[in-house]
């Protein structure tokens, strides 16, 4: 049974986990760009995106760390997260273990990436892919080299 379980100790089923979809005429892409959407306490609660710092892999599970120190844990891979639910435009996989929101960087050098007081490792082979897309979002706005 694939269940996704909050730090407060609520269980959420994996099937309960879910996109937004509009059928009212607006861009569906701008909603699900935006949200996902989980279910749990008989009502769906909305999660941005925007308020995600990083996903992290623990084995077959992977957990989801929120601006306001929440952390959701999914039951499934990283791998599906990073490949099914986050959009490539906002999130980067900087690591086997680890993608990240790449408007939450806060600083990078070497192998590691800052967000906030979080060091987080950058692989080798993630490591120019990641500075590609960090030149390319915040070359107009970075002053030194």
């Amino acid at each position: 049974m694939d269940v996704l379980q909050l730090t407060n100790n609520k269980t959420i089923m994996k099937e309960n986990l879910i996109k937004p979809y509009c059928c009212c005429g607006e861009s569906e892409n701008s909603l699900v760009d935006n949200a996902i959407f989980v279910y749990f306490s008989e009502e769906y609660r909305r999660v941005l995106l925007d308020e995600i710092l990083w996903v992290e892999a623990s084995g077959s599970y992977c957990v989801i760390y929120m601006e306001d120190g929440a952390e959701i844990t999914v039951s499934y891979p990283l791998d599906r997260v990073f490949n099914n639910d986050l959009p490539f435009t906002k999130f980067k996989r900087i690591h086997r273990s680890y993608a990240i929101n790449l408007f939450k960087v806060t600083g990078f050098a070497g192998n590691y990436v800052h967000i906030g007081k979080k060091m987080l490792p950058v692989s080798e082979s993630h490591k120019k892919d990641f500075q590609a897309c960090f030149h390319k979002i915040y070359s107009k706005r970075a002053l030194g080299k």
